[in-house]
């Protein structure tokens, strides 16, 4: 539990060496937030873009798996912390879209007739949890300079398509109830993110450190 801790500590001090390019991107998705209220959930994706995916890639090019490797540390413990470090993020860009979202509505800036604070919450995690899932696993095994451009492509799919998930969102109609909704989405959440764990953990301790 202690070496956990100290792995999403470390994650966050990768923060700190990059908080010039995350305040960029905070005074950019408030700006575009204010200009067009559309783009609230594309600023929420760079958000989680940068806290989650950025940092890994800062981490990689300090070359973090070498001390990784040279400590007690087991790389399951490693590929926990970082999906656990994705999760923490998702939800702190979901209380800042949402927190930004309450005040622009309050204040009556923009038009947010076709967008919900559900609709936004759930969008904005699903963006956290493709990044979390599928895209930093794919660049912890295969390398962020071997694989860049297919992740880019998969991290960025939900944000460019991420007004189009909303509105699926906030249309959505089905004939279950909303409690066995909850409960599906989430068991199909925990399947998956289980099986995007448990493959990550034994393709990366098997990985050589380049």
């Amino acid at each position: 539990m202690k070496n956990l801790f100290n792995l999403i500590k470390l994650q966050y001090y990768s923060i700190y060496s990059m908080k010039k390019y995350l305040s960029i991107i905070i005074v950019v998705a408030i700006v575009m937030s204010i200009f067009d209220s559309t783009m609230i959930i594309i600023s929420s994706g760079m958000l989680i873009m940068g806290l989650i995916y950025s940092t890994a890639v800062y981490e990689d090019k300090s070359k973090i798996s070498y001390l990784i490797y040279s400590l007690p540390v087991k790389p399951e413990e490693f590929i926990l912390s970082k999906y656990i470090y994705g999760v923490i993020n998702t939800m702190l860009t979901i209380l800042f879209s949402n927190t930004l979202f309450i005040v622009l509505k309050t204040l009556n800036i923009g038009n947010f007739k076709d967008l919900t604070l559900g609709s936004l919450t759930l969008s904005t995690f699903f963006i956290g949890l493709v990044i979390t899932i599928i895209v930093l696993p794919i660049a912890l095994i295969v390398g962020f300079e071997k694989g860049r451009f297919i992740m880019i492509f998969i991290a960025l799919s939900p944000i460019c398509f991420s007004s189009t998930i909303s509105k699926s969102f906030s249309t959505l109609n089905v004939s279950i109830t909303p409690i066995m909704a909850t409960i599906l989405l989430i068991l199909i959440i925990i399947t998956l993110t289980l099986i995007s764990y448990f493959v990550t953990s034994n393709l990366y301790a098997t990985k050589d450190v380049n």
